[in-house]
């Protein structure tokens, strides 16, 4: 049975069917799409100072870090990746550049890849006389790393950078970069060969004691034969001496071939080390920065970054909690939640409702209780003769 009922809302709504009280009533859908735009602005305006709290502090986290920002010297030195693009480059093991790469983006990533290491970072701070403030803590590997970098500027030419808060650091890291690949380079193509002098210095040793324990033992043999003249020894100590004779011989001549075998390695590493440090050119050597880089657009790009992201923290709480908010809250969302049609809407008069309650109160107060009156007996007459 249909009936029209009027309760309280935020206002006071008419309906057909169905009486709804605020809070009472969950949508079992939130809302259509265009009322739930509403409802965020709604609910923004409801709880704004919740929703501006994250925007404004991520921007004066932003602020405190830009303030923190000094401009960086910058030691930048240009290379050249094909010194004689004439002469066939050397093929250094593990630093081949694929064959999408030009020479200087795949030399540049060969350098940004070093970097990538302790190693290599270690051996650049020691090179710019950083060390002993890494070994103490007072500067990281990090920092060094993050203020390094090489970029290609061309096909053949990349640059090599190094920024820091002092030109004169600045300036050696770039050259500690510079020799530190160039050292690496040449240990890399020498790799090979100084295997190869390794082995054979342990096969000099090797046939250097073979030599001296036959030497001994000849000798030792020779003293133990009685002295005089050789017409005078056996056959078989002839060929004893001959034996040890020739097992010096042969020591003497694999230390022989162990020592040329060391010449040759030692050369081929020599080759190698020299032609890998050709391979790259230093066309402009880092300089001395005469001014520090400007920090402004570091520091506005800061401050932007942190406000945005204060902005999305802001809105997604928004979207969140309008999206957990069930509430009904007005004459359309009360239709979409009931599927009952609103009638007619009248706004509640707060200020009429508290003047009528207060005529109320006045006049309930001014009443003041009555007292029925008390009838008196009837005297009763007094028999005659009485005296009054």
């Amino acid at each position: 049975m249909d009936y029209s009922v009027t309760t309280p809302i935020s206002s006071r709504f008419m309906y057909t069917g169905a009486a709804i009280q605020e809070g009472q009533i969950e949508s079992p859908d939130a809302s259509t799409a265009g009322d739930f735009g509403e409802r965020l602005v709604e609910g923004f305006f409801r709880s704004w100072y919740l929703y501006i709290t994250p925007i404004v502090l991520f921007a004066a986290l932003g602020l405190y870090s830009a303030s923190g920002m000094v401009g960086q010297y910058t030691s930048i030195g240009r290379l050249n990746a094909t010194a004689n693009p004439y002469v066939d480059q050397p093929t250094i093991r593990g630093t081949e550049i694929s064959y999408y790469e030009t020479p200087a983006s795949g030399t540049a990533r060969l350098i940004n890849e070093q970097l990538g290491s302790d190693s290599f970072v270690d051996d650049v701070a020691e090179r710019a006389g950083l060390s002993e403030y890494v070994e103490t803590g007072l500067i990281t590997r990090g920092s060094i790393r993050a203020s390094l970098g090489a970029y290609a500027a061309g096909n053949n030419n990349l640059t090599v950078g190094a920024s820091w808060a002092d030109p004169e650091t600045a300036l050696e890291l770039a050259n500690a970069t510079l020799a530190g690949y160039t050292d690496y380079l040449a240990n890399i193509a020498a790799a090979d060969s100084a295997e190869a002098v390794d082995f054979w210095t342990e096969r000099k040793a090797a046939a250097t004691e073979d030599v001296l324990a036959a030497q001994a033992q000849l000798s030792d043999y020779m003293q133990s034969l009685p002295q005089g003249a050789e017409a005078e020894r056996t056959t078989g100590q002839t060929l004893e001496i001959d034996r040890l004779q020739s097992t010096i011989d042969r020591a003497l001549d694999v230390e022989s071939k162990a020592q040329a075998s060391i010449d040759e390695a030692a050369f081929t590493s020599a080759q190698a080390q020299g032609d890998a440090s050709r391979s790259l050119l230093i066309v402009d050597a880092p300089t001395l920065a005469a001014a520090p880089s400007a920090v402004a657009k570091d520091q506005m790009t800061t401050v932007v970054m942190f406000t945005m992201l204060g902005v999305l923290i802001a809105a997604g709480a928004l979207v969140l909690r309008t999206t957990l908010d069930r509430t009904v809250r007005t004459a359309g969302q009360v239709g979409h939640a009931a599927s009952t049609t609103t009638i007619a809407v009248v706004p509640q008069l707060k200020g009429h409702a508290k003047k009528r309650s207060g005529r109320k109160s006045s006049k309930s107060s001014s009443k003041k209780p009555t007292k029925k009156p008390t009838k008196k007996p009837a005297r009763q007459p007094s028999p005659a003769g009485a005296s009054a």
